[in-house]
């Protein structure tokens, strides 16, 4: 029988179980299906935003929003067609920095949308049929992980309902692309209530998934001496695999130090040198602390697969099958000795010709961000899949460091299948957001910094959306930052690969130190805006950061009141006396006029628009002040006529009492 007729009878032939909503929901929690080839097979591709100038030559296009696949006209409006997906398939994750309008699903050639919902509410977890943790908010991130499958087609497409020019919108649409044989069984309403069980079991999994227990677990602890190795022996006869790994640190970190102290944790986490074989070969080889995505210190969360205790356990769940011999061994490459326990679960398991190995690479760059370049998480041979991605940043200046799109080439592309619209879009958060956060899939986890300034941490784990390869991948990120900054960008790739695929290279001594960066103290005396509570009736606010000329780098930021809302804080006196106040204020082209008052004194208005940004200290009076705190109120009046846009922004950096 002749090649091309067995591919012809494959092709027509239905393969492996059929894909429904209730096999997903299963996906979304099971590691252990992730060790081997998926079946049927897919690839991974994601429609977005991403500025359309790459494909006519710039390849650092930064215009990543309102790009569409076409706009269509129907029953009197116009909808931009997000996605246009031909079967069979399943969308497994939408992203959006700033959903608004309605967002609609046309399955499988229908000319009424099967889904259709307000898209702020369906990926914020408010919409009734989504709700946490299958979508939510994560720094200003909006996340929907929930399968939607199809067995033709999949139409996606969003109006902003005239709330905003439709050029506005930043997206992402990532889905699975089975192949033409594979069964799917299309995505319907009531394929909810049909489910309603599993979903509740996916969604218990998500949020609280399995600890580290001492239940049939191998252990050994150690105080590892410099140089010295502590180690676990696997074996199995007939296939085993790992399906839990704990590193437990028995070290403190001792802040009083200083940074460079061989001693600190961040320190010792970069020179404690993890390594895994299986059967033999050597196919993880990181940093232990990048391993876990804690490079910079003891940096705490909790997702899926992997989980950071603020009392220095370690955990892993992926699962790491193997013939007859696992190895995991820690070298400690520190000048100092360092407590150390690991411990694995070790499990039967059938490795068959379908089973995959873990793999885990490191790599770091330090260098200068003009020219803008691409570094790298992972380039490699053979079959397999990407199941996930830690980010450690060295971020020397205020200004933000990752404005750079991922690029995924699978299988030799010559122009990315994944192309995304900036990096914390691709971790799932969004407007440069450093505010902390830990869902089942990504985390940005608490680190030193001040906004984007100092030490950052992300991670993004595929899990519903892994990336497989039949031959090869490449997987690059823009270092795109907004002003040239010397800035280190560590990356550590984990994926899945059948044997005899490419090993991670070991990591570059001379690459390994966190560096160090002093955090600004700030005005003397300065009474923060950003950290003083704030009471508002209309419009949002947050801590902005990004600024350099801002004191501790961040502002309150007031955004889009109303006229007539109002703003107000209390400002703390620590001891009677007369005083001049003054306050830091941000002036640019898009901020307000407002009425500002103190205490019971007289209003006064004042106007922050001019043409360009700038912070000026202005003076809101003296004042005789009793010990306490005294009210500062803002209220909100119409913008100057030469304001663009007109939304009555209102920048607080801080208040400062001066002796009269």
């Amino acid at each position: 029988m002749t090649s091309s007729l067995l591919f012809l009878l494959s092709a027509t032939v239905p393969q492996g179980p059929t894909v429904t909503v209730e096999s997903l929901l299963r996906d979304m929690t099971d590691l252990r299906a992730l060790a081997s080839r998926p079946s049927p097979w897919f690839l991974y591709r994601q429609s977005s935003s991403y500025d359309r100038a790459s494909i006519s030559g710039d390849p650092f296009a930064n215009g990543d929003f309102g790009k569409f696949v076409r706009t269509e006209t129907r029953d009197g409006r116009k909808e931009e067609v997000m996605a246009d997906l031909k079967g069979p398939g399943a969308v497994v994750r939408v992203w959006s920095a700033n959903p608004i309008g309605t967002i609609r699903f046309y399955f499988d050639g229908e000319e009424r949308p099967r889904l259709e919902a307000d898209m702020a509410q369906l990926l914020s977890g408010r919409h009734p049929l989504f709700p946490d943790p299958y979508a939510y908010v994560a720094a200003q991130g909006q996340n929907l992980y929930f399968p939607l499958p199809y067995s033709k087609s999949l139409k996606v497409t969003w109006d902003g309902g005239g709330k905003t020019p439709n050029s506005g919108l930043y997206y992402v649409v990532g889905h699975r692309d089975y192949e033409p044989n594979a069964r799917v069984e299309t995505f319907s309403l009531d394929a909810i209530p049909r489910n309603r069980e599993a979903l509740s079991r996916t969604a218990k999994t998500l949020l609280q998934p399995a600890g580290a227990t001492t239940r049939a677990i191998n252990s050994k602890g150690d105080s590892i001496r410099p140089g010295g190795t502590t180690e676990l022996n696997l074996r199995a006869r007939n296939g085993g695999q790992v399906t839990e790994f704990v590193a437990a640190l028995g070290e403190k970190d001792d802040k009083t130090k200083a940074w460079g102290d061989p001693s600190r944790l961040h320190n010792v986490l970069r020179r404690l040198r993890l390594r895994m074989s299986f059967d033999g070969a050597t196919t993880v080889d990181v940093p232990l602390g990048d391993f876990f995505g804690s490079a910079p210190g003891i940096a705490p969360y909790r997702s899926l697969p992997i989980e950071v205790r603020p009392d220095g356990t370690l955990i892993s769940r992926w699962v790491m099958p193997y013939r007859q011999q696992a190895r995991i061994w820690v070298v400690n490459d520190n000048p100092v000795p360092v407590r150390l326990r690991l411990a694995a679960r070790n499990e039967n398991r059938p490795f068959t010709p379908v089973t995959y190995l873990f793999h885990a690479g490191w790599n770091s760059q330090t260098k200068m961000t003009d020219p803008r370049y691409h570094f790298t998480f992972l380039n490699a041979r053979g079959e397999g899949r990407i199941v996930g991605t830690h980010l450690q940043v060295t971020n020397p200046v205020a200004e933000w460091w990752g404005e750079g799109d991922e690029k995924v080439y699978v299988d030799g592309e010559s122009f990315p299948s994944l192309f995304g619209t900036g990096s914390e879009d691709y971790y799932g958060y969004a407007w440069c957001d450093p505010t902390p956060f830990s869902r089942p899939y990504h985390a940005q986890p608490p680190t030193e910094n001040i906004g984007n300034f100092g030490q950052t941490a992300n991670s993004r784990f595929h899990i519903l959306d892994p990336i497989p390869f039949r031959e090869s991948i490449r997987f690059d990120m823009e270092a795109w930052h907004w002003k040239a900054s010397n800035t280190t960008y560590a990356t550590t790739a984990l994926w899945y690969a059948a044997p005899g695929g490419s090993l991670p290279e070991p990591p570059k001594s001379g690459e390994l130190a966190v560096r160090e960066l002093d955090l600004p103290n700030g005005v003397t005396g300065a009474i923060e805006g950003e950290n003083l509570e704030w009471t508002v009736n209309g419009g949002s606010f947050q801590k902005q950061t990004g600024f350099a000329q801002l004191s501790r780098l961040a502002q309150f930021w007031w955004r889009e009141p109303a006229v007539g809302s109002t703003a107000r804080t209390r400002v703390p006196i620590p001891a009677a006396g007369r005083y001049e106040l003054f306050a830091n204020f941000c002036h640019n082209r898009d901020y307000g006029r407002f009425r500002v008052r103190v205490g019971d004194g007289p209003a006064q208005e004042i106007d922050f628009y001019q043409p360009e940004i700038e912070w000026k200290k202005v003076s809101l009076g003296t004042f005789d002040f009793p010990a306490g705190d005294v009210p500062v109120t803002f209220e909100t009046l119409s913008p100057n006529p030469a304001a663009q846009p007109k939304v009555n922004l209102l920048g607080v950096d801080y208040f400062l009492l001066e002796p009269r």
